[in-house]
């Protein structure tokens, strides 16, 4: 459990966590099955989570894991443009906090939003986006001068 919430913690995005399963499950099979007697932590983990994996369990832990983070939270987010890493690990760790702390996101860019962001949690669908106003405010003015 302790490796889940080191990765959670240094992910935010579902497929973030799900690449770094993958880079760790291959660094770890190069150091269990090598030939070579020394084994070199490529310093994807503390040494202390690395160590954690026996060839008799890897494979169980790696689908663990796997299944884990199909079954988080997910918000979609959808954004005029792609926050920068410090600007999305800003942003996640702020809907965590206020949240729900094992939220991941998911950054969609939808070019027609104006200023402010849509989103979709649980299926529901919240446009909290600036060009929501004005097409409602332009069908309110056409509606008003007919």
């Amino acid at each position: 459990m302790e490796l889940f919430n080191y990765l959670l913690a240094n992910n935010y995005t579902k497929s973030g966590l799900l690449e770094s399963v993958r880079l760790l499950r291959q660094a770890v099979e190069k150091d269990l099955y090598s030939n070579d007697d020394k084994k070199q932590s490529l310093g994807l983990l503390p040494a202390k989570l690395y160590a954690d994996f026996t060839k008799e369990d890897l494979y169980t832990k790696i689908k663990e894991y796997t299944k884990k983070i199909k079954e988080l939270p997910e918000l979609t987010l959808l954004l005029p443009f792609i926050p920068d890493e410090p600007n999305l690990a800003m942003l996640t760790n702020w809907l965590r906090k206020e949240v729900n702390p094992s939220l991941v996101v998911n950054i969609k860019l939808d070019t027609q939003l104006g200023a402010g962001c849509a989103f979709i949690i649980d299926g529901v669908y919240r446009d909290y986006s600036i060009t929501k106003d004005l097409v409602l405010s332009k069908f309110a003015n056409n509606y008003e001068t007919k």
